[in-house]
């Protein structure tokens, strides 16, 4: 967002602060169950986003404070900010597909195993005739169940999904109102630091342990 308004003559600039969430707002956004606080730990903490969680006696979430990057945009002389990133969806449940295709995971395992050599180091020789002709009859009754029961069913009616819900009216605030409290937010006028962004490290190594190639690459140069 920042690239396009720059682009289209506008001040802009990304903004590093915390933000503060409900709830509700973060088991809708995540799409987690709020009963347990811990979920929405780690959820957040293993994508490498530093995050205060606050759980209630019960263990539920109290709420979430997280690092947070949004935008900055000048207009008629005025810093308005925008996150296009925190959003709020209407879920689809879809049908339950298991139950539907009749999958079993017991009896499938068992299907998959047969002739098949299973120790706790490797697995060989899976009977893949099992496993395919498990998988087109389960195929076969979704299409017979989506035939009878939901000809005009989407694909997220079917699997389940979610989509935006969108705001009507033109927004225009100067901040954000889920932003902690005190919160004292970075203004970044150039490109994101690069240690802000995520990376990926790519290394390979001969036979003896040797180096050949180590490259760290940024998440968007990927």
């Amino acid at each position: 967002m920042v690239a396009l308004l720059r682009q289209a003559g506008f001040t802009a600039n990304f903004v590093l602060g915390t933000i503060q969430l409900t709830p509700a707002q973060a088991a809708n956004w995540l799409n987690v169950n709020n009963s347990n606080a811990n979920t929405v730990n780690d959820l957040l903490a293993h994508g490498g986003i530093p995050v205060t969680v606050t759980s209630n006696p019960d263990g539920s979430l109290a709420s979430v404070q997280l690092s947070h990057m949004w935008v900055q945009v000048t207009l008629g002389g005025i810093n308005y900010v925008f996150d296009p990133s925190f959003k709020t969806y209407s879920y689809i449940s879809g049908v339950p597909l298991a139950q539907t295709m009749g999958f079993d995971q017991t009896y499938f395992t068992d299907l998959a195993e047969q002739g098949t050599t299973v120790t706790p180091d490797f697995v060989q020789n899976v009977n893949a005739g099992n496993i395919r002709g498990q998988l087109v009859s389960m195929a076969g009754r979704l299409i017979s169940y989506i035939r009878t029961n939901r000809p005009g069913a989407r694909l997220a009616d079917i699997i389940g999904g979610k989509t935006i819900k969108q705001i009507p009216a033109q927004v225009r605030q100067t901040t954000l109102p889920y932003e902690a409290p005190g919160d004292t937010p970075t203004i970044f006028t150039g490109d994101i630091p690069s240690n802000y962004k995520n990376t990926l490290e790519v290394k390979f190594t001969d036979s003896h342990q040797n180096v050949e190639f180590d490259q760290t690459f940024i998440g968007d140069q990927i």
